[in-house]
């Protein structure tokens, strides 16, 4: 066949029109117009001038990751020093709100009740609303609890203010361990999610042990009670304080995600449709593993 009759052959189908070299043996498009076996074995990723995939580029780790971390551990360590605030305080407090030690030490149990209620509700909101609400709304709580801390210091006879701090300051709980793991998730690569997770959990233990060292330091043993509600109004006054510059913090600075997914696994979560959370609740309650590990822990709890 000759070159003129190969062009024709293929103009019907090929949108070219013409044939570029006659000495061609396999045609790019079939007479039917229907990719042939070579064209459909070929990589389909795009890629740049340079070569580098797409999908690769469209991963990328942020420095700024360190700035999120931080601004969660920050009021992770807040939260911590608040959860023991009440048992740590010396017996001056206890003769300046007139209650006995078993008082301060329902306080505490208030703050772990928090979590036994609000677990599932808090965990919900997280996945429901995003990175940015959850640490907005957990700074919040913790500057709210610090605020009735303070009114509760201030005067004796609004002790009942105290209660409620601490059970603000539980739910505040919930929220920072509910989003460790999202917050790694969403900003830190594969090898780095156990970094970031333990670190944070790192910093709300760490505020837990503080709050055992201030306040007696901080809080002497002392019958005149002037002295006693000044020193504790300087204690809680610190932690308010500081929880509000971070609250200021994370509205300026926190963002929700980063412009672009730190590993693979985020890429492809991203591109398709996320499961409800009903549903991997249901999952979660079908999973025996599960069942045997929540029961098995409870005996624990109960025997200690």
């Amino acid at each position: 066949m000759s070159n003129v009759e190969n062009c024709d052959q293929y103009s019907t189908s090929s949108s070219n029109g013409a044939c570029k070299n006659a000495g061609e043996t396999t045609p790019l498009l079939l007479s039917h117009g229907s990719i042939s076996n070579k064209a459909k074995s070929a990589p389909t990723e795009k890629k740049d001038e340079d070569g580098t995939e797409e999908s690769e580029r469209r991963i990328q780790l942020f420095k700024r990751r360190w700035a999120m971390l931080a601004l969660c551990c920050s009021f992770a360590y807040i939260n911590g020093i608040q959860n023991l605030q009440y048992a740590a305080l010396p017996t001056s407090a206890l003769d300046y709100y007139q209650v006995s030690a078993q008082v301060f030490d329902v306080l505490t149990l208030l703050y772990y009740l928090a979590f036994a209620v609000f677990a599932i509700p808090c965990v919900w909101f997280v996945q429901r609303t995003g990175l940015r609400p959850t640490v907005l709304c957990c700074s919040l709580l913790c500057f709210t609890g610090s605020v009735l801390a303070i009114a509760a210091a201030a005067d004796q006879k609004l002790f009942a203010l105290a209660g409620i701090a601490q059970a603000v300051n539980g739910v505040a709980q919930v929220f920072i361990m509910s989003l460790a793991t999202k917050l790694a998730a969403t900003w830190f690569g594969p090898s780095e999610v156990s970094t970031a997770t333990s670190i944070l959990v790192f910093f709300y233990q760490a505020g837990s042990g503080l709050a055992l060292v201030i306040p007696p330091i901080l809080i002497p043993e002392s019958k005149v009670m002037g002295l006693v509600r000044e020193r504790m109004l300087i204690f809680f006054g610190i932690i308010g304080s500081v929880t509000f510059v971070i609250v200021i913090l994370v509205l300026i600075f926190f963002e929700n995600n980063p412009p672009l997914p730190p590993s693979g696994s985020q890429f492809e979560s991203s591109t398709r449709e996320p499961i409800s959370y009903k549903e991997c609740l249901k999952s979660m309650l079908k999973n025996r593993h599960f069942s045997v590990l929540v029961i098995s822990f409870g005996k624990e709890l109960k025997k200690k």
